[in-house]
């Protein structure tokens, strides 16, 4: 039985798309008292040749995750006849898995 909103119908209540949560503007806010920005100074680091040859390319990883998609891992196997009898897409600590007898989702209770 479904419970919620009917599809197609407007969103009510609750905050509005877009606007951050207290926790995340308070920061936002006390960054900015502080001019502090944590990317220019991660950037100044990882560009900062006294440092660490692997604190910096652990900083340039950190960055490169804003800049470009992170890779999902993907298995496949193929059955007798060679048609594609199952393949999974691993998402972070999630997983997707589809064979021939369908598709299995993970729980929903589990949180990403």
């Amino acid at each position: 039985m479904r419970t919620g909103r009917k599809p197609g119908t407007p969103k009510t209540g609750g905050r509005k798309q877009g606007v951050p949560n207290k926790r995340t503007a308070a920061v936002a806010e006390r960054l900015r008292e502080l001019h502090c920005d944590p990317v220019t100074g991660l950037a100044t680091l990882a560009m900062d040749e006294t440092v660490d040859v692997a604190v910096r390319a652990r900083i340039y990883t950190e960055l490169l995750k804003y800049l470009a998609p992170q890779l999902r891992s993907i298995e496949h196997a193929m059955a007798d006849d060679g048609q594609l009898a199952r393949f999974t897409i691993h998402i972070g600590n999630r997983e997707l898995e589809h064979s021939r007898s369908g598709t299995k989702a993970p729980p929903r209770n589990i949180r990403y």
